[in-house]
């Protein structure tokens, strides 16, 4: 009976420290180094499930609601309004949706904020909806994540697996990789690049 009781006891101080880690490193991070094109933004849910993301801000659009859709203005002028709201979802045309992602703001018009396309079969597709009307893409490949300790391990169809050495010191996250090298990154918010003329409009980017 004791060495069971030691044996749980053993079990609950050990497994929480692995989870605190990533739930403490849970969140969206940008890579400090904008040439760094193999992994830019890492994405850590509570449950420590991982997307890796490229964003793309040469999609350059403006948003506002009319009428119960999301009216997105391009850069060329075009205008698309085929997605609906329909409280946390942006209802589109045939298969495609988005729901809004857990914590994402909720304010008056009802669309500002973070979602994900619910479709995920040919690729992951967030869309942040900032508060200067500005519409942020990061997309990437689906990848499945699986943690041993401090190890993240990163594999898809597109790409061999890989596997980073997680640490984090201050207010930057180190993803170390087979070779050594060092993906440095930074916490931000949903649609805030790191990229000082592309964030400077949103007050939630400063």
């Amino acid at each position: 009976m004791r060495l069971r009781l030691c044996l749980m006891l053993l079990f609950v101080a050990v497994l929480p420290a692995s989870a605190t880690a990533q739930q403490r490193w849970a969140g969206h991070w940008v890579n400090v180094d904008p040439a760094d094109y193999a992994m830019f933004v890492l994405d850590i849910q509570p449950d420590a499930q991982v997307h890796q993301l490229m964003p793309a801000p040469q999609f350059q659009a403006k948003y506002r609601v009319e009428g119960g859709h999301l009216v997105m203005r391009m850069a060329d002028g075009s205008a698309d309004s085929s997605f609906a709201l329909r409280g946390d979802s942006l209802i589109g045309r045939g298969p495609d949706a988005m729901v809004r992602i857990a914590g994402s703001v909720v304010e008056k018009s009802g669309v500002r904020g973070t979602w994900r396309a619910v479709a995920t079969a040919q690729g992951n597709a967030f869309m942040t909806l900032r508060s200067d009307a500005e519409v942020v893409l990061e997309v990437g490949v689906p990848v499945v994540s699986s943690w041993l300790g401090d190890t993240l391990r990163l594999t898809s169809a597109q790409v061999p697996s890989a596997a980073y050495t997680m640490r984090q010191a201050g207010d930057t996250l180190h993803a170390v990789d087979a070779t050594g090298k060092d993906h440095r990154f930074v916490r931000r918010p949903w649609g805030c690049l790191g990229i000082s003329s592309f964030d400077t409009p949103a007050p939630e980017c400063r």
